[in-house]
C-alpha cells in the first residue's frame, strides 16, 4: 500500500447504507491501514457515484482507499460506467478483473479526477472496450497508474490507449504493460492512439516510465477518389502524443496513421527506449518513423525547453523508415539508430540503454532486452525488494534520485537486511517515498545530506510508510529537516534518531521536520540527537504544517520520547515533542529545550494538556503539573503510566528512563479510550445540579480533569478534601477523569 503526498490529497468519505437495507457496506473503513475490501462484482458497484435500482443507493462519495480482495469477473448484463469524480486510491492487490466490457463498452473507469491512484491491477478485456482498458480520461493533475497491465481489445472511437485514452495534466504511468490490440473504429475525426496512452496534452507535463507494449496499433485511413488514401491522427507503440518517455520498448505493429512511430507519433523527450515492432511505411503525405513520426510539432516548447533524445534504438526489421519521420528541431540527440536483432544482446548497446535493460537470457522477450531488476525480490508487499548491502542501499538512492525513474521505484516496497555504515565520500540525496520502506530493525550510520535542500532527511518526504529504521551518528540539513523525513504525509512507525544532528531553517525535528496534508501517524519513535532550527524545532516533530493550506487532515503522535537537545536559535519556537497543538498521546521528554539565546520558550503546546494526553517532561517551559522528578520518571510506576507501548528500563540501557516495549500500540481516540476503561471500578459519586458537578469520595490532593468528548479541557484542579464542586457553564456530555476513575457525565 501507499500513502499520498502534498500533490496527492485524499479527502474523507462518509458512506451510508441504502435506506431499504438492500446493500451492505464492504468490510473495512476506507483508510490506508484499513481499506474498503472489494470481494466481488456487486461490491465493486459500490464505487459507482450514482444510484442504481439493482444494487441500491450505497455509493462511493470519493476520497477513500479501496483494495481488491479477490479476482473479479464483471457482470456482462450491467451497463458499466464508473467515474472517479473525487480523489480516491484503488489498489488491485495484484488481482485480475476480467470480462471488462460493459453494456456501453466503457473501460473500467470512464474519468478520474486529480490526485487519484490506480495500482497493482491486471485487466483482461474479453470483449471490446472503448477509450482505454483502465481509463478513458484523466481530467486533472496528479493521476498515478502504477504496476498495471491490460489485455484484450480496445476500440478507438475517440482518443484511446491500452491503459488510458487521454490525460490533460501532470500524470504518471509507471511499470505499465499493454497486450491489447487497438483499432481505430471510426475515420470521422483525428485521433491519438497509443499502446499505453493516446495522448498527454500539456507540452511539458506527464511521464511514461518503465512501459512496454505488445499490442498492435491500427489507425483508420480514408480512401477518397480524388485524393487516394488519406491518413489521419497520431499512433505510437507507447503513445500517440507524449512529452516524456523513459525506459520503454514496443513489440507491436503500428500502421495507418498520419504521424506514426514505433514508440510515439509525436514526442518531446525520450530516454532509453527501443522499438522492435513493425512500423508500416505509408505514402509521402504521412510522417512515419521507426521511433517517432516527428520529434514535436510544438515550436514554442522546443525554444523554451529544448529536446533531449538519448539512448534510442530500433531493429532494422522495423521497416523501411528512418528513426524519425519529420525532424522539427534537435537540441540534443544521441544514439538514435538501427541495429540488428543480435546487436540488442551486445553489452555496449545495453549500457547505452542507460543500464536499465539486460539481455533476454531466458528468451521470454524473443531475445530482445528486458528490464533489469536491481534488487532481489519483486517490490510487492508480500515480496519486497531486499537491500542486502551498502551497495544496494546506494543503488536504491541513486534510482530514487532520478527525477523520472523514481516514479517507478518510489512506489515499491523495500526491506533493509543489514546495518549500513556510509563513508564521507558516499553521496545521499533525500528522495520521496510513496511505498513502504521496512528498515528491518537495522540502522543507517554516517549519512550526510547536501546543503541547500528544501526538504531533507533519510527521505525528503514520506507519503507511504517507513518502519523499523534507525538513523545513527549522521548529519541532516535542509529548510525542513527531520531525522527520518523532512516532510511527512504518511506514517512513521518504530523508528529512531540516535545521536544524529538535525539542522533546519523553517522547521527541524528529531524524526520529522514538517507535516503535509494527509492522514498522518507517527508512532513508537524516539530521538536522542540534537535538533536545531532557526525557527521551529521539536524533539520529534518540528511543526504541524508549513502553511495553512498544507495542514494535515488528521495527525497523531503517540508512544514517543525525546532525550536530545532542542534549540530554536532565532526564536522561541522550541518544543519538547512537537511544535503545535495536535493529537498527542503517551510521550515524555527529558532533553533540554531552549529558545533564542538559550532562553526557555514561554509556552510548549505539546505539554499543555499533560494529564489528558499523558505527556510529561523532566523540566521545561510548561505548566508545573507537567514536570516530573527524575526519580519518578525512572520508576516502574512511570513506565506503567505511559501504557503498553513502554517498558521499565531494568537493564539501564536508556539511563533508567522508560524504553519502547516493542508492542504495536497505536494512538487511540478518546472515544475508544472509553471502551477500554468503561469497566474500571468507579469509587467516586458524581451528581449534577444546576450545571454544577458535586463529586464525593475524593482523597485530599487528588487531581481531577473535566474534558468534553473532543478532548478539550473544561476544568482541572485538585481536591482539598473529600468532596468538590465543579462549575459547568454549558450543557453536554463530559468525562471526569482522575488517576483511579473515569466518569461519563450528562449536564442538561
Amino acid at each position: 500500500m501507499y500513502r499520498v503526498l502534498g500533490i496527492v490529497c485524499l479527502l474523507a468519505v462518509n458512506l451510508m447504507a441504502a435506506s431499504d437495507g438492500a446493500v451492505k457496506p464492504f468490510s473495512g473503513s476506507g483508510t490506508f491501514d484499513d481499506p474498503y475490501l472489494i470481494s466481488n462484482f456487486k461490491e465493486l458497484q459500490l464505487m459507482l457515484p450514482y444510484n442504481d435500482s439493482v444494487y441500491g443507493t450505497y455509493r462511493h462519495k470519493g476520497g477513500s482507499y479501496f483494495k481488491l480482495k479477490n479476482d473479479i469477473v464483471m457482470d456482462s448484463g450491467y451497463a458499466w460506467r464508473l467515474s472517479g469524480k473525487k480523489p480516491f486510491f484503488f489498489d488491485g492487490g495484484n488481482h485480475k478483473i476480467t470480462d471488462v466490457q460493459g453494456g456501453r463498452n466503457f473501460p473500467l473507469f470512464s474519468t478520474v479526477s486529480e490526485d487519484s491512484w490506480i495500482i497493482n491491477l491486471k485487466l483482461e478485456a474479453s470483449q471490446t472496450v472503448e477509450g482505454g482498458g483502465i481509463l478513458a480520461e484523466a481530467t486533472g493533475r496528479g493521476v498515478y497508474i502504477v504496476n498495471v497491465s491490460v489485455s484484450g481489445k480496445v476500440k478507438c472511437v475517440k482518443d484511446c490507449g491500452g491503459l488510458v485514452g487521454s490525460a490533460s495534466k501532470y500524470n504518471i504511468f509507471a511499470n505499465v504493460t499493454n497486450y491489447a490490440d487497438l483499432v481505430d473504429d471510426s475515420s470521422s475525426n483525428e485521433k491519438f492512439i497509443g499502446g499505453i496512452v493516446g495522448r498527454i496534452d500539456d507540452p511539458d507535463k506527464g511521464l511514461i516510465v518503465y512501459a512496454s507494449n505488445y499490442g498492435n496499433i491500427t489507425g483508420s485511413p480514408v480512401k477518397r477518389e480524388w485524393l487516394g488514401t488519406v491518413y489521419k491522427g497520431h499512433a505510437g507503440g507507447i503513445a500517440g502524443n507524449v512529452n516524456n518517455i523513459k525506459v520503454a520498448f514496443n513489440r507491436g505493429t503500428v500502421k495507418n496513421a498520419l504521424l506514426q512511430g514505433g514508440i510515439a507519433g509525436n514526442a518531446a523527450n525520450a530516454f532509453y527506449v527501443y522499438n522492435a515492432g513493425l512500423v508500416e511505411k505509408l505514402n509521402d503525405s504521412a510522417r512515419v518513423g521507426n521511433l517517432f513520426g516527428e520529434n514535436t510539432s510544438n515550436a514554442a516548447y522546443i525554444e523554451e525547453n529544448g529536446l533531449v533524445f538519448k539512448g534510442l534504438f530500433y531493429d532494422k526489421k522495423s521497416g523501411e523508415n528512418g528513426a524519425i519521420g519529420y525532424l522539427a528541431k534537435f537540441l540534443d540527440v544521441e544514439d538514435s539508430g538501427a541495429v540488428s536483432h543480435d546487436d540488442f544482446k551486445d553489452k555496449k548497446l545495453l549500457e547505452k540503454l542507460g543500464g536499465f535493460f539486460i539481455a533476454d537470457a531466458s528468451g521470454e522477450n524473443d531475445g530482445y532486452p528486458v528490464f533489469k531488476k536491481f534488487f532481489e525480490g519483486e517490490g510487492s508487499a508480500e515480496k519486497p525488494f531486499l537491500l542486502k548491502s551498502k551497495e544496494d542501499l546506494l543503488t536504491y538512492n541513486r534510482l530514487m534520485s532520478d527525477p523520472d525513474i523514481r516514479y517507478y521505484y518510489a512506489f515499491q516496497n523495500y526491506k533493509l537486511m543489514v546495518d549500513v555504515k556510509l563513508d564521507s565520500t558516499d553521496v545521499w540525496i533525500p528522495s520521496i517515498l510513496f511505498g513502504i520502506f521496512d528498515g528491518g530493525g537495522h540502522t543507517i550510520k554516517g549519512l550526510r545530506t547536501q546543503k541547500g535542500l528544501s526538504s531533507s532527511g533519510v527521505f525528503s518526504q514520506v507519503v507511504g510508510e517507513v518502519k523499523n529504521l534507525g538513523i545513527v551518528d549522521s548529519y541532516i540539513e535542509g529548510e525542513y529537516a527531520g531525522g527520518i523525513a523532512g516532510k511527512l504525509s504518511g506514517s512513521i512507525n518504530n523508528c529512531w534518531n540516535k545521536n544524529t544532528h538535525v539542522w533546519g531553517i523553517y522547521a527541524a525535528g528529531g524524526i520529522v521536520g514538517s507535516l503535509v496534508y494527509g492522514t498522518i501517524s507517527i508512532n513508537r519513535v524516539y530521538n536522542t540527537g540534537t535538533v536545531r532550527s532557526k525557527y521551529n524545532a521539536g524533539g520529534i516533530l518540528g511543526e504541524y504544517g508549513s502553511s495553512t493550506s498544507y495542514y494535515p487532515k488528521t495527525a497523531t503522535v503517540s508512544n514517543c520520547y525525546n532525550k536530545g537537545l532542542v534549540q530554536a536559535v532565532d526564536g522561541d519556537e522550541a518544543y519538547a515533542i512537537v511544535g503545535s497543538a495536535m493529537s498527542l498521546q503517551n510521550c515524555y521528554n527529558v532533553g533540554v529545550v531552549e529558545g533564542q539565546g538559550g532562553s526557555k520558550p514561554a509556552y510548549d503546546k505539546a505539554l499543555s494538556y499533560c494529564e489528558k494526553e499523558n505527556i510529561w517532561t523532566l523540566s521545561g517551559p510548561t505548566k508545573s503539573e507537567c514536570i516530573l522528578s527524575e526519580e519518578y520518571m525512572k520508576s516502574k510506576e512511570f513506565a506503567k503510566k505511559l501504557g503498553e507501548g513502554f517498558a521499565y528500563d531494568s537493564l539501564k540501557v536508556n539511563g533508567g528512563y522508560p524504553i519502547l516495549s516493542g508492542k504495536d500500540v497505536k494512538y487511540v481516540s478518546i472515544e475508544k479510550k472509553l471502551d477500554r476503561v468503561k469497566n474500571i471500578a468507579n469509587s467516586l459519586k458524581v451528581t449534577v445540579q444546576s450545571q454544577k458537578l458535586f463529586v464525593e469520595g475524593l482523597k485530599s490532593g487528588e487531581k481531577l480533569a473535566l474534558v468534553d468528548l473532543k478532548g478539550k479541557i473544561i476544568w482541572t484542579g485538585r481536591a482539598s478534601g473529600a468532596s468538590l464542586k465543579i462549575p459547568v457553564n454549558r450543557c453536554g456530555v463530559y468525562l471526569l477523569k482522575s488517576a483511579r476513575s473515569l466518569s461519563k457525565v450528562f449536564v442538561r
